[in-house]
Formats: structure tokens, C-alpha cells, sequence
């Protein structure tokens, strides 16, 4: 906490250095950010980036194609406070964490149409394409006040492409390591009155562990018209199907301390070799805009099954599931513009429709026994937002009621001010109010023998403030310069969601059950450096601090459930993240041929576990995941109709884990080592 202090200190002697040298300086500066750059999520509305009153980060088309990126995570890996959480290779589960906060507090939606599950609560990329986006916008802090339930964390928005005004045919493929094969059709054309644009790819992965192979198809259709008033109708369909393998965990070292499950379906290297999911999802979305009002309709529908075989008391298990999620939601948007002022309203009705099935086989009785439950919430949505300008002032304030069906209601506001110091400093401030809503899992989970879910949660709540600058250091022209942004927050979160053995009495003990035990503080600051001060050369510098705590009930009695309350280390957020990026274009005199570095380090991360070796009494255990340096290199050339691209990612090679084990004796999840990919995109 004191070297925090000291950094903010810095930080804050920093802003007033820049503000000073600014407002002195003989000529203004040109602003940090491009003008012409346009972002609609932070606000609801099309706005330059300059003019957004929050910490936002744009990844583009030119950014995802300079990475030669093989999946949407790929593109999110260097963002400034975003962290990317993955059990391996191209299928495996995929979330992201910002500033610390989990993947349940993070709102990620597709062209307005959220994607985050209504059982679990968290969204998993896998499965997103990242072939037919034009750019992700993401949002740091709480943005409630726009968007309700898990907005607590921010926002990530994956915008995609617009049906093409001149004819688009490509055909990409790619193969690289682990006998990884992605294929990519593109069409798209349009008239006076409308087009169309079809993506459609297919990936394969034979994995870098046993029983880690993956396999899926995504198809996405976007249909437009409009007429010659501005009467704008946009249809999206999708359709992704796919089957990926679920490894596990790297198992002990030592067989004595495994479960008994890995040592009857796994391996030395996997907990198991028949684990599976199969995946299939459709969507639609469609949004019609006439003036300043827009219609907005999404639905989605998703089938899981899972296959997973367990050992217990000596029994093997073989357990079938069948989960089936429908998400609705409509609204309307209408904005008035009065001069310096706009305002913003709308209403939303949103439904989540929750089914699962599951059966349990006794292989060697071959009894089954079959669990089938389901669930249901309607939220009913109002917000409200007036941004007002006030001559180099911009001034927004906004609220936003939520009054779902299955818990109390929720009111989240926020306001924002962005001040135009001169014309090369923005200063940007922020408060807001969050809320996390209970899934569907925590508040209706059926009683069985080890947990039950409990109806009588109440939401998470969070509140956040937050001062930012963005200075451009120097300017030369010719797109010459050095910029440069700082942001410090604090956010806390209370009444966070966590499961315990505080239920029923069950065959076992006291069933697990979720509560609201726990809380999290986070302060941090964030810088982001741009250089570009040599002629098709540039750099990039991110840089993330963390003072992140977390005070959880935490058991130290079995016998009696007694809990008590223990600060430490958030887990899974990491004290410091930093990311250096270098681009070269037209390397060597050649004429569009491209280089792309990128650097990462991330420092250690913490998990705690329950350690019941001295039972009754229950002590905590803390593990640590080390610390790690990544080297990714990309290169892209492009000539007449054709784009060849390589790359190499962990050049060096590293051997680390993100995502950790089901128990402390587990050796995690281990990442790929160095992997290499080449392939070829035609224009037609």
C-alpha cells in the first residue's frame, strides 16, 4: 500500500508537471488521440475518442492484422489493465479480467448483444470469431449506470464489420503448430439500398496436451438496408458449432498425491483423457435506427453438452450433461440534442431462460440417477443520460434502474467530466456505482448431495472513482510525436458472491452454498506511451499497478462452520502487468512488409485453498503462480492481392501457467511453449 501511495504520489506530481508545461507552452500540441477515431460504447452515441469521458482502449482492424492474431483473446492480450484468463490453446476457455475483477464482473457483448452466460455469469471468447471485426472497444471502470447487471468492472464491446461498400471476396488459411489449421471465406457487396457481408471459418487444433484437441465451425451473415431518409435496418445471424477436450489440470508429480480421479483417467501429464464438451450456439440481432431513435432486438441460444467421469468412494462416475441457455432482450434508444446539450433515454426488457439435465452412471452398477432443473429471470430496464458542454468542459451524468424478477432492484448512477486543459491535455475524473447480479447457478442450484443454491442472495455492489490525463509530450508533424496517458482509481466491491459449506445438512456435511461473504478494494494506476518519432517505426509501453485485497470469510472450523475474516492478496490479479510493443513497416526497404514485437510481463499471481488435513480445524493455504516474460513475433507482407503472414509466439520458448489447479498439489494448467504459424490471405 505505501508503494502504491508513493506511485500515485508520482503520478499525481507528474499530471501537475504536464498541466504546467502544457498551459506554458509556447504552441499547442496536437491532441493524443485521432479525431477522427469514433467510439459509441462509453457513451451510447458516436463519439471521438478525445470526447469520451472514460479509460478506453481501441483495438482495430490494423491492430488485430499486424498480430496475425489466431482468436479474439489474442487481440485483448496488451490492453492496458486487462488481463486474459485461459486453460490453453486455441478452443479452451477464454475470460477476461480488468483491473483485477473477475470475468462475472466484466460485460462483454457483440454489436450491443451481450454474450456473458445467465448461469455463470462470465462470457468465454472461444467461441467469438475474430475474423469479422472491425474493432473492440474496451471500457474500464463501472459502467452500470449504462449497461446494469456485471458492469463493474467495464465493458468490452467487439464491434463488427459493416457490410462492405465496394465487392469484398477473401480466402485466408492458416497452419501452424500442434497440427493447428484455421480456414476463412469472406463475401460481402452492397447497393444504394443495402449489401450483405458472410464470414464463415473452420479451425482445428490437435492441442499441446493429450486429450486437448478442439474443432469448430462459425458462419455470421449480416444483412443491411436503408433508404434515402435515415431509415437504417441491420440484421446480424450466427451460427457456431464446435467440440473441444478438457484436460485438466497437470496432475502432481508425485502419484501419491493425486486424486483418485487422475490416477484412474489420467495421466502424468493430464487429470483426464476423456473429458469433453460439445458447444453449439445461434444468435440474432438486429437493430433499426430512424433519426436519432434506435429499435435494438437480440436472441440468443446455446447448447452445451458435457462429458465428464469422476472417481468417488471407490465408484467410478460417468456424468452426461445437458445445458440449454435462451437470452432476450429489446430496447430503445432515443437521444435529443438541445445545442451544447444531449440527452439520452431508454428502456430494456431482458430474459434468461436456464435448463439443464444431467445424468450420473455408476459404470460398475450401471445404475443412473438423473438430476433436471431450470430457471428463469425478466429484468426491466429504464436509464437516463445528459451530457452537457460547457465550452472546454464536458460534463455527464447518468443513472439507470433495474428491477429484475428473481432479487431487489438496483439503481446504479455515474457521473463523468472532461476537461480540454489545451489542445494537447485532456484531464478526465469519474464516480460510479456498479452491481453484480446473482446467475442463475448461485440462486437456484438444486439440492443435492455436496451443494444447494440460495434465493435469498442480494447483488454485489460496487462503487468507483477515477482521475486520467492524456498529453501529447511531443509533436513534430507528420504524425511525429510522443503520447502519453495516466489513470488512477480505486474501486471497491462488497457483498461479493461466494460458495461455502454454510447449507443443509447433507450425506457429506453441511452443503456448499452461495453468500454474500466477501469483499474486494482495488487502487491502482495505468500508464500508456506511444512513440513515434522515426519514420514507419513505433512503440508502445503499458504499464498496470495493482494494490488489490480481498477480505474473505474463510473457514477455520468444519465441525462448528466457523468463519472468520482474513485480508489478502486478491487472487488471480497480478501486482504489475506491462506490456511493450514495437512496429516496423516497410522493414528493409521493402514496400509493405511488416514487423510486429511484442513483450509481456506479467508478475506472480496468488489462489488460496482449504486445507482439511487437521480436521475439525481448517486452515488456508496460499499458491502462488510465478511471474512470466512472453515474446511474440509477427511478421506480414503484402503483394498485389495476396497477404503472407508468420508468426512466433513464446519465442523464448517459456514454460508458465495462468490458470491454476482444481487443488495446490496440481501443477496447473500449463500454456503452450514456442508455437509458430504461416499462412496466406487472397483478394478476389
Amino acid at each position: 500500500m505505501k508503494r502504491l501511495g508513493k506511485i500515485t504520489g508520482l503520478g499525481l506530481v507528474t499530471i501537475g508537471c504536464m498541466m504546467a508545461n502544457s498551459v506554458f507552452a509556447d504552441e499547442p500540441s496536437a491532441p493524443i488521440t485521432k479525431t477522427d477515431e469514433i467510439i459509441v460504447t462509453a457513451t451510447r452515441t458516436p463519439k471521438p475518442l478525445k470526447d469520451v469521458p472514460g479509460a478506453v482502449s481501441v483495438i482495430n482492424q490494423d491492430n488485430i492484422r499486424s498480430k496475425n492474431t489466431l482468436d479474439l483473446a489474442d487481440a485483448l492480450e496488451d490492453v492496458t489493465g486487462l488481463k486474459i484468463l485461459r486453460y490453453g490453446a486455441l478452443g479452451s476457455i477464454s475470460s477476461v479480467h480488468i483491473r483485477g475483477l473477475y470475468s462475472q464482473h466484466i460485460l462483454v457483448m457483440v454489436d450491443g448483444r451481450i454474450v456473458n452466460s445467465p448461469s455463470m455469469g462470465s462470457a468465454d471468447f472461444s467461441s467469438l470469431s475474430v475474423d469479422n471485426v472491425k474493432q473492440v472497444e474496451v471500457i474500464r471502470g463501472p459502467f452500470s449506470a449504462l449497461y446494469g447487471a456485471n458492469a463493474v468492472g467495464g465493458v468490452v464491446n467487439i464491434i463488427t464489420k459493416p457490410v462492405p461498400k465496394e465487392p469484398v471476396k477473401n480466402i485466408s488459411t492458416l497452419y501452424g503448430s500442434y497440427q493447428t489449421s484455421i480456414s476463412t471465406i469472406e463475401s460481402g457487396m452492397s447497393d444504394k439500398q443495402g449489401g450483405y457481408l458472410f464470414n464463415s471459418n473452420y479451425k482445428t487444433s490437435q492441442g499441446h496436451r493429450d486429450n486437448s484437441e478442439h474443432y469448430s465451425t462459425n458462419t455470421t451473415l449480416r444483412l443491411n438496408y436503408q433508404d434515402e431518409s435515415s431509415i437504417n435496418f441491420t440484421v446480424d445471424a450466427g451460427y457456431f458449432t464446435g467440440e473441444t477436450r478438457f484436460p485438466g489440470a497437470q496432475p502432481s508429480s508425485y502419484p501419491a498425491e493425486r486424486t483418485a480421479s487422475q490416477l484412474a483417467i489420467g495421466n502424468d501429464e493430464v487429470s483426464s483423457l476423456v473429458d469433453f464438451g460439445q458447444n453449439e450456439q445461434t444468435y440474432l440481432n438486429t437493430l433499426f435506427t430512424s433519426g436519432d431513435l434506435k429499435l435494438h432486438l437480440s436472441l440468443n441460444k446455446k447448447d452445451d453438452i458435457n462429458h465428464r467421469e469422476w472417481m468417488s468412494s471407490g465408484k467410478r462416475i460417468s456424468q452426461d450433461s445437458n445445458y440449454q441457455t435462451t437470452a432476450s432482450a429489446l430496447e430503445a434508444l432515443q437521444s435529443f440534442s438541445f445545442s451544447d446539450n444531449q440527452l439520452i433515454i431508454g428502456a430494456n426488457i431482458e430474459t434468461n431462460q436456464f435448463d439443464t439435465l444431467s445424468k450420473n452412471l455408476d459404470v460398475a452398477s450401471s445404475t443412473v440417477t438423473t438430476q433436471k432443473w431450470d430457471a428463469e429471470r425478466t429484468t426491466y430496464s429504464g436509464f437516463i443520460q445528459d451530457e452537457m458542454k460547457f465550452s472546454e468542459v464536458i460534463l455527464t451524468l447518468g443513472g439507470r434502474f433495474d428491477n429484475p424478477s428473481d432479487f431487489d432492484s438496483r439503481f446504479s448512477a455515474r457521473g463523468n467530466i472532461l476537461y480540454q486543459v489545451a489542445p494537447s491535455m485532456t484531464i478526465r475524473g469519474s464516480y460510479g456505482t456498479s452491481y453484480r447480479a446473482p446467475s442463475l447457478n448461485d440462486l437456484y442450484w438444486p439440492v443435492d448431495d455436496f451443494a444447494e443454491g440460495n434465493p435469498n442472495l442480494t447483488p454485489e455492489k460496487g462503487k468507483s472513482a477515477e482521475i486520467g490525463l492524456d498529453y501529447t509530450v511531443l509533436s513534430l508533424g507528420d504524425n511525429k510525436e510522443i503520447t502519453t496517458g495516466i489513470n488512477l482509481f480505486s474501486q471497491d466491491i462488497d457483498q461479493m458472491i461466494a460458495w461455502a459449506p454454510r447449507g443443509s445438512i447433507g450425506p457429506w456435511g453441511n452443503r456448499w452454498t452461495p453468500s454474500n461473504l466477501n469483499q474486494a478494494k482495488i487502487n491502482g494506476i495505468e500508464f500508456q506511451n506511444h512513440f513515434n518519432l522515426i519514420k514507419d517505426v513505433s512503440f508502445g509501453l503499458n504499464y498496470t499497478l495493482l494494490d488489490a485485497t480481498q477480505q474473505n470469510q474463510e473457514l477455520t472450523d468444519a465441525s462448528l462452520n466457523t468463519m472468520e475474516t482474513r485480508t489478502r492478496r486478491l487472487a488471480y490479479a497480478p501486482a504489475r502487468k506491462m506490456d511493450l510493443s514495437t512496429e516496423i513497416k516497410d522493414v528493409f526497404s521493402i514496400e509493405k512488409f511488416l514487423v510486429n514485437m511484442g513483450v509481456q510481463y506479467i508478475s506472480e499471481t496468488s489462489q488460496y485453498y482449504s486445507d482439511y488435513s487437521a480436521w475439525p480445524s481448517v486452515t488456508t493455504m496460499e499458491k502462488s503462480l510465478s511471474g512470466y516474460w512472453l515474446v511474440n513475433l509477427k511478421t506480414r507482407y503484402s503483394i498485389k492481392d495476396a497477404e503472407l503472414f508468420l508468426g512466433l509466439d513464446n519465442l523464448t520458448d517459456k514454460k508458465y501457467a495462468i490458470q491454476f489447479g482444481s487443488s495446490i498439489d496440481d501443477r496447473d494448467y500449463p500454456m503452450p511453449g514456442r508455437t509458430i504459424t504461416t499462412g496466406v490471405t487472397v483478394k478476389f
